[in-house]
């Protein structure tokens, strides 16, 4: 490997080690503004988020319980405070299964397996592709048109769509956007579709995401080693709908944030392999006094 003098290699490090801190200042600056957007959000709601306390045993009134749930998760104090924090919410509460009467889970396909999928095409969207407010393409997998056509008609998807996924990572939301049709979902998440203009899906998608809207969600699980949500704890959920101009400029705000944090983060990526390639560069150049040093390995 190359080995300038130490006054070089001082300097090369220093340099180095100023456009990694640089790197690190960008990325956290970006996951500043994302992770407090949704402090931004409930303040915008007047909701007041509960502190976090865990508890391993507590009382419950049977009169609490009664009609309801038994499990003990179920009835944790955090979950009733929060319930308490979403009733002094200042705008009104609808169900979702209000807000969207068509709630439509996906399904993998098993006939034949293999046959089945394709390289190109019907996208086929699984848990990994839904992100919060963000449908992405990493491993994206497809199905066949007949598929699509046919076994899966009922699970198409639409433009301002909303998918939810419902095990696992419970509760994440995002809206579909027109460029990635036709596409499709598997089982792991249920296609949201609003009938009105009354709640805007990027809103809806924006409070999913948030802290009361992943603790309502994973309130509701049931199962042992894999939990999920069912079709009914999720028309349950309470989602605060303001007045459509508040809930546009929520939607701003996020569109906002989410803008400029991948500006940041592509900045630092850029700035980065720029830095590197310097590196590579002052210490590959001719002119720079170096010598190689090698091992000579004797067996």
């Amino acid at each position: 490997m190359p080995v300038p003098p130490l006054q070089v290699q001082s300097q090369l490090v220093a340099a180095m080690e100023a456009a990694l801190k640089e790197r690190w200042v960008k990325l956290a600056e970006a996951d500043a503004l994302l992770g407090s957007f949704d402090r931004y959000l409930l303040d915008t709601l007047g909701v007041t988020p509960p502190p976090l306390i865990a508890r391993q045993a507590y009382p419950v009134r049977f009169k609490e319980i009664t009609g309801t749930r038994f499990d003990a998760q179920y009835h944790q104090p955090y979950y009733a405070r929060v319930t308490t924090a979403l009733a002094a919410c200042r705008y009104r509460r609808v169900s979702l299964g209000v807000i969207s009467p068509e709630i439509v889970g996906g399904a993998t396909p098993t006939r034949g397996d293999q046959e089945l999928y394709t390289r190109s095409g019907i996208r086929f969207l699984r848990i990994l592709n839904v992100k919060p407010n963000e449908i992405v393409e990493d491993d994206m997998k497809f199905i066949q048109e007949h598929v699509h056509e046919a076994d899966l008609k009922r699970s198409q998807l639409a433009p301002d769509d909303i998918l939810m996924t419902i095990t696992g990572r419970v509760g994440t939301a995002a809206v579909v956007p027109a460029e990635i049709l036709p596409a499709n979902i598997n089982q792991h998440i249920v296609r949201l579709r609003l009938p009105s203009d009354d709640c805007l899906p990027a809103y809806l998608a924006a409070f999913l995401n948030s802290s009361f809207g992943l603790t309502l969600s994973n309130r509701g699980v049931t199962g042992g080693t894999r939990i999920a949500l069912d079709y009914g704890a999720i028309r349950a959920l309470q989602i605060p709908v303001p007045p459509p101009g508040v809930q546009e400029q929520i939607v701003r705000e996020l569109r906002r944030r989410r803008e400029d944090a991948s500006r940041l983060r592509a900045e630092a990526e850029t700035n980065w392999q720029a830095a590197k390639r310097w590196f590579e560069e002052q210490l590959l150049k001719p002119a720079a006094p170096a010598r190689v040093v090698a091992e000579a390995t004797q067996t």
